[in-house]
């Protein structure tokens, strides 16, 4: 089955705007995990590999959606990696117990800012106790019109 459908930007917009909705959802602030593992098959399925750091993101970590894309607001940092690895992929969840606690909004690849990871960093690897600090993050959502 084809799959190019092509949506509005105002669609675009709407869709980008609630990854940050949804990952508000939990008792806690949102938060940003990034392991050492090739990517799970899915939002669904079990954390994979060695979680390298784990950085909480504000309310508004993602800015208004214009043009069919969205980008990470301020800085997103977490002063001591818990463990040592390359960047693989990351998992943006809600914080929290209860409903909706915890639960995998998005996830991506992880990687040196080379333009080719949808979360970049300044180095392709950390070391345990080191400041883990995201360089680049931008969502384009969907098929433009």
């Amino acid at each position: 089955m084809a799959n190019a459908l092509k949506y509005g930007t105002t669609l675009r917009n709407n869709m980008l705007d609630e990854i940050e909705l949804r990952a508000n959802a939990g008792t806690g602030a949102p938060k940003l995990q990034i392991f050492a593992h090739t990517t799970t098959p899915n939002v669904t399925a079990a954390d994979g590999g060695t979680k390298l750091s784990e950085i909480t993101l504000p309310a508004n970590f993602l800015t208004a959606a214009a043009g069919g894309t969205v980008s990470k607001t301020g800085t997103w940092s977490d002063a001591s990696a818990t463990a040592s690895g390359n960047f693989k992929y990351f998992r943006i969840k809600t914080s929290g117990a209860g409903t909706g606690g915890n639960t995998t909004v998005v996830q991506g690849t992880a990687g040196l800012n080379t333009g080719t990871f949808d979360l970049e960093f300044d180095s392709a690897s950390v070391t345990a106790g080191q400041t883990v600090t995201v360089s680049t993050f931008v969502i384009t959502g969907g098929n433009g019109d």
